[in-house]
């Protein structure tokens, strides 16, 4: 069980490195198209708190002012990555703890 929880940790924070990296190298283009759909694109900015990408319009630049993210999905995934290794030690703890032996134990002192 420990090794699977190990492995999926580090599955779950190289998808969300590979997931930035794609981000960044699609650039405002793909990541911060405007919602109303007419191929308004905002510029793209990251944030630590809470953790992912931003997108801003200006009116000076491209004839709105909004602003979009950043979205839950960071905020998602920066908590799997901190509550991980939190669980593999939990579990690595109680899996060292002593066994109480019973009644019935033949090597019970």
């Amino acid at each position: 069980m420990r090794p699977a929880l190990v492995v999926g940790w580090v599955a779950w924070l190289v998808l969300g490195v590979l997931g930035v990296v794609a981000i960044q190298l699609a650039g405002p283009t793909v990541a911060c198209e405007h919602e109303s759909g007419d191929s308004t694109y905002g510029e793209l900015s990251w944030s630590l708190v809470p953790p992912g990408h931003a997108c801003t319009w200006t009116v000076d630049r491209h004839g709105l002012d909004d602003r979009e993210g950043p979205s839950p999905v960071g905020s998602i995934w920066a908590l799997g990555v901190l509550v991980g290794p939190v669980a593999y030690v939990g579990l690595r703890r109680s899996g060292n703890r002593p066994r109480s032996r019973g009644l019935d134990d033949p090597h019970r002192a």
